[in-house]
């Protein structure tokens, strides 16, 4: 596939799910929490370069892209299922994800999954298949703002740097440096 048509399909797939999470938190009276929501309001916009850099950075096949994806998926699963059983359902954070009324995962909920998934793997990807160039160097600087940029989210969200969001914090960056070294 052309790296340009690759580059521009996966801007887009980032555009439209995160339009979703907009679409669907406005639909659900809940866009005020959407945009409280500093890491899916604004830090996700720094995917939206790293997105249109990736095809020029990493070298894969589909194969290998769908053998990061599967376990990608079965972990976010995991994960999402951890956060709406500690965090959500029990009322200790409400964002634009989830109903408390009705108790399920709203259409923002299931859009932010999607992009999550995808773009989790796409980094894994980059930090397993990136090749060495200037553009490689500027996709670490946005993975590492990303990262840096989710302690000050988790703060704004929280009140206090979540200790699961720093540990997600600290293993992407020790990732990104064991990548870089690599």
């Amino acid at each position: 596939m052309n790296k340009l048509i690759l580059s521009v399909g996966l801007a887009l797939v980032f555009i439209i799910l995160w339009s979703f999470q907009y679409y669907f938190s406005k639909k659900n009276g809940v866009l005020d929490r959407f945009k409280k929501h500093t890491a899916t309001f604004y830090l996700d916009w720094i995917f939206l370069p790293f997105n249109i850099l990736w095809p020029f950075v990493v070298i894969t096949t589909f194969e290998e892209f769908l053998i990061i994806l599967i376990p990608v998926f079965i972990i976010h699963i995991l994960i999402h299922i951890y956060w709406l059983k500690h965090y959500i359902s029990n009322g200790k954070e409400k964002n634009h994800l989830f109903n408390e009324s009705k108790n399920n995962i709203t259409g923002a909920g299931y859009s932010h999954f999607i992009f999550s998934t995808i773009q989790s793997s796409l980094v894994f990807s980059f930090f397993i298949f990136s090749i060495n160039s200037f553009l490689t160097y500027v996709s670490y600087v946005l993975l590492l703002l990303f990262f840096l940029g989710g302690i000050v989210s988790s703060k704004k969200i929280h009140g206090k740097v979540q200790t699961s969001d720093l540990i997600f914090i600290i293993l992407g960056i020790i990732t990104l440096i064991v990548s870089f070294i690599l």
